[in-house]
């Protein structure tokens, strides 16, 4: 797996996930969408519209793909093209005691959402 296929399935299984947790806020019960995402329904849940804002939210409380190198690798990915996306800046990293994880950052969300949007369009 080459850095621009891992960063391609980031992107997708981030954009997927997103749109998903858009139309869930609405079509889950308040049990179930609490139960899917560990989060509870507010009215800023509810009147978040498709744009930079509502991916920042998602981004903080939702999914932001941290995960340690052996959960990266049982999702499909190779070890060697995450940490060169992280070499890159498309991946962050945090320490967490003994463990570490590589994570999308929010400015790497909003980039991600900028160019998947623009793609759709075209």
């Amino acid at each position: 797996m080459t850095k621009a296929e891992a960063k391609k399935m980031i992107m997708d299984e981030f954009m997927a996930t997103y749109d998903q947790w858009l139309i869930d806020r609405y079509e889950l019960s308040d049990h179930d969408y609490g139960w899917k995402y560990g989060w509870v329904k507010s009215e800023k849940l509810l009147t978040l519209k498709d744009n930079l804002s509502a991916v920042t939210m998602f981004q903080k409380y939702i999914f932001d793909a941290g995960r340690n190198m052996p959960h990266w690798e049982k999702a499909g990915y190779e070890s060697r093209a995450i940490w060169e996306l992280y070499c890159d800046g498309f991946l962050s990293y945090r320490q967490n005691k003994w463990d570490g994880t590589y994570f999308i950052s929010q400015k790497t969300a909003k980039l991600i959402y900028k160019e998947m949007r623009k793609e759709e369009q075209l």
